[in-house]
Parts: structure tokens; sequence; C-alpha cells
């Protein structure tokens, strides 16, 4: 009787142990709190919403995306159509689409970095810094190679689509390191 009664203590005690484990576990788990913008869109505190906020997405991030989605697809005549609502002369064109190339030679070389660093203690401001330097690159090689009239209009194709991206909180989105 004592040894069964041990054992009924014991057991309740592990699965006491065990939920509290477990509950501890659960507990460590990130909530985030949601928020709703003013254009409807639910999202992650700390996030910026392109529709209602454009001006708080940094031009090395848009460029990053726009050049992203321009190279999603390595078919130059989806690429060209997309480039198109920049209204590019023939020279200038031919100069976003070689950015285009520059840009997934960049990224290529990010990714790669990326899996060489996964499982181990990754910097993360580094690999922030070099996504942003990914767009700056970009940015800097267009207006290098652009006529300063191309470059207005991609400019302002680039920026218009800021109203499009939402920008989600980082381990720290702050700047500050």
């Amino acid at each position: 009787m004592f040894a069964r009664s041990w054992m009924l203590s014991a057991g309740a005690a592990l699965l006491v142990i065990s939920h509290a484990a477990l509950g501890q576990t659960l507990n460590h788990e990130h909530h985030h709190e949601l928020v709703t913008t003013s254009s409807g869109k639910q999202m992650l505190a700390g996030g910026v919403d392109g529709a209602v906020t454009p001006e708080l997405i940094p031009d090395s991030t848009a460029y990053r995306v726009f050049f992203r989605a321009l190279t999603a697809d390595a078919d130059q005549q989806r690429q060209q159509a997309m480039l198109s609502r920049a209204k590019l002369d023939p020279p200038d064109l031919t100069a976003a689409l070689a950015a285009g190339a520059l840009f997934q030679q960049l990224r290529s070389a990010y990714i790669q970095h990326a899996k060489a660093a996964a499982g181990t203690a990754v910097d993360q401001a580094a690999l922030l810094d070099q996504q942003t330097a990914m767009g700056t690159q970009v940015k800097s090689t267009l207006q290098s190679q652009l006529s300063p009239a191309g470059m207005g209009r991609l400019d302002a194709l680039i920026q218009a689509e800021k109203r499009n991206m939402t920008i989600f909180p980082g381990p720290d989105m702050s700047g500050a390191r």
C-alpha cells in the first residue's frame, strides 16, 4: 500500500513538474502586440505601414524590396514591363536591368553569408547592415548610370511603391546599436 501510494504521489509530482515546465516553456513564447493602422491593416506594433506613412520606409529598404520583386523572375520581358511604368528611355532601361543583375549578385552573396552563419552565433546587426547595403548600392549605381531624368522617374516609381510596402519590426528597429 505504501509503495503504491508513493508511486501515485511521485507520478502526480512528475505530472505537476512536467505541466509546470511545459507552462514555463509556453509562457516564454514571444507575444507581439497587434495594432490596427489608420488604413485598417493589422500589423505588429513597431512596424511601418507604407499606405499610412511611406516616408518612414527608408530608401535603401524600398530599393531592395523593389529590386527583389523585379528580379524574382528572370524573365526579362516581365522585368521590362515592370520598369515600363517609369517610362525609361532605352539606355536607362538597359542600365536599370543591369542594376537588377547587380542586385541579384548582392542578394546571392547575402544568402550565402546567411547560410554559412546558420546554426552559429550570428551577428544580426551585420546581416541587417548587409541588407541595407544592397538597396543603397543599387540606388547609388542607378544614380551614376541613369540620366537625371531617368533616375527621377525611376525614383518616383519606387517612392510611390512605398505605399504598397509594410515593414515588420525586427530585433532592433531603432537604428541604435
